[in-house]
């Protein structure tokens, strides 16, 4: 999931939505006696913005983009920060109606709306996984909609808790609702960060990218390559063909058995699959060490294209293995983030529960 312009109209809501509760929850505390005079601020900003706006309709295009680019990065940061202050100053006024001389409380009617509203987008974020079980539902919209709204309703769910708990621990259930929100923003930004780079990464470290569900075929594949080679310098390793195939004429028998036997002990069991983890040949030093010590055998003189051959297949299982170790870095995040995100969900409603009736 990477972020670009299609996420602006979720930054946007979420952002404008954090900014009004931010000022309702300011306003609610006894504190807040006096309200600034963010009125002022509104319409300072907004008349600006509208002033550039029709100055821009009136200058030239070519006039505006020579003389004044800089003008429509402040037309943008005018109309937002007028819009943002106006929201902030609205909930402000809002929670000011509604401030208890005690102050907000998770108990209080705000904190309970508060509350709502976070569990609300906490609810909203885990019906991604349920959503991904439905893919013939089209009715419901399409699954990037939701993934972004995954994203930045989870991350809205934070504050809207914090403003419903005032930022209290609270019992034991509810310190264990927090240590869950907190794994669960934890690995979900860290997920994120992960679908940022590295896909950048396996573009740039595996040249040729094979589809991750294909890699065992492909590995099958340069094994039956690799088998076929081998019997083609060494000979076939079946008592009863040994006569019909001896091998390259040119390779003596002591370097067939040295050839055949690293290669059954190293090369073939790393180019299956899964492969072994521990092989010198998944490292590109070490490999290039084990085939140094294999093109200075002065028996295999007239085999050089078949070794270079060989080695090529194993840069083509490394390059599989990187590819498959990025992978499983990409998804096995979601082992961190999905059952604490479950229970999180299951302990709210009952912490919803027991504040009703106890």
């Amino acid at each position: 999931m990477h972020l670009d312009y299609r996420h602006k109209r979720w930054i946007w809501g979420a952002g404008g939505a954090f900014l009004f509760s931010s000022g309702s929850y300011i306003g609610l505390h006894p504190s807040a006696q006096t309200t600034p005079d963010l009125p002022v601020l509104v319409w300072t900003f907004a008349a600006s913005a509208i002033a550039l706006g029709v100055l821009r309709r009136l200058v030239p295009k070519k006039s505006w983009s020579k003389s004044w680019p800089w003008l429509d990065r402040l037309t943008l940061f005018l109309t937002i920060a007028s819009a943002g202050s106006a929201l902030f100053g609205a909930g402000y006024y809002l929670g000011h109606r509604w401030s208890y001389p005690a102050g907000p409380s998770a108990r209080s009617v705000p904190g309970i709306w508060f509350g709502i509203a976070g569990t609300a987008c906490m609810i909203y974020a885990a019906l991604l996984s349920l959503l991904r079980r439905v893919p013939s539902w089209w009715w419901i919209g399409p699954r990037q909609w939701w993934l972004r709204g995954h994203i930045w309703l989870g991350l809205l769910s934070a504050p809207l808790i914090g403003y419903h708990s005032t930022f209290r621990l609270g019992g034991l259930l509810e310190q264990v609702l927090w240590i869950l929100l907190v794994i669960v923003l934890v690995t979900g930004v860290a997920g994120l960060l992960l679908q940022q780079f590295l896909p950048h990464m396996l573009t740039t470290r595996v040249v040729q990218e094979v589809p991750y569900e294909q890699i065992p075929h492909e590995c099958a594949l340069l094994r039956r390559k690799a088998d076929t080679l081998i019997e083609t310098l060494c000979g076939s390793h079946e008592p009863d063909q040994v006569v019909a195939n001896k091998g390259h004429p040119k390779i003596d028998s002591e370097t067939k058995a040295r050839l055949r036997n690293i290669y059954e002990s190293i090369v073939r069991p790393y180019l299956d699959w899964p492969g072994q983890t521990s092989s010198p040949l998944g490292d590109r030093a070490r490999a290039d060490t084990v085939f140094r010590t294999i093109h200075d055998w002065a028996g295999l003189a007239a085999a050089t294209s078949d070794i270079e051959q060989l080695i090529t297949y194993c840069k083509d299982r490394r390059r599989m293995a990187d590819q498959e170790r990025l992978h499983q870095w990409l998804h096995v995040w979601l082992l961190f983030h999905v059952p604490p995100a479950a229970l999180l969900i299951v302990l709210g409603v009952v912490h919803g529960f027991v504040s009703m009736y106890y």
